[in-house]
């Protein structure tokens, strides 16, 4: 298959309904109608050769080949925006990003006053948003609403707090920020 005949933003459309398993959820994620996301996911099946996403009670269902393409394609996605990053700083002071924390109850309850503060002082013009994060599906709850949880996992066991980082935060220079806040707010309690 050639490269040039394929229209890139199709990938997009692949990652997003991979990620929501809904086209009307998929096409609101990267800002398309819901018949333009219909009609992407008609081209992909013709890209690919096969149905990709079947309809289930649960939403709509990864076909095998799906999920053998989606790490690929969610790599490459990974790459494109990692070189458009390139060169762009990040101020935190003048930020209006939305950063968002998957947190066990123990670590909000730790965590959340000195993070508010320093967050509240470095990025005045941020949001700081904290979602409950549980043991269960962490890695999908990461992906899909945060790109940290900070969670009891077996990682290092003379500390309290471990981390979980997804991989997309970890080239964005935002999220390596909002990092090191983290630890900052972990280390200073």
């Amino acid at each position: 298959m050639d490269i040039r005949a394929v229209d890139l933003n199709l990938l997009k459309a692949f990652d997003a309904l991979m990620t929501e398993r809904a086209v009307t959820r998929a096409a609101a994620r990267i800002g398309l109608s819901q018949p333009a996301m219909s009609h992407a996911l008609s081209r992909l099946r013709g890209l690919f050769a096969d149905e990709l996403f079947v309809r289930a009670a649960t939403g709509m269902e990864p076909t095998t080949r799906a999920r053998e393409i989606a790490q690929l394609v969610t790599a490459a996605i990974e790459h494109i925006e990692a070189a458009l990053r390139l060169g762009a700083g990040f101020d935190p002071a003048t930020s209006a990003a939305i950063f968002t924390a998957g947190m066990a109850e123990y670590a909000e309850i730790a965590l959340v006053g000195p993070l508010a503060r320093a967050f509240a002082r470095d990025a005045p013009g941020a949001t700081l948003r904290l979602l409950p994060a549980t043991g269960r599906g962490i890695v999908e709850q990461i992906a899909a609403n945060a790109a940290i949880a900070i969670t009891p996992l077996p990682i290092d066991f003379a500390t309290t707090v471990s981390m979980a980082w997804h991989r997309r935060a970890a080239a964005d220079q935002a999220q390596s920020w909002f990092r090191s806040l983290l630890t900052d707010a972990a280390a200073a309690r």
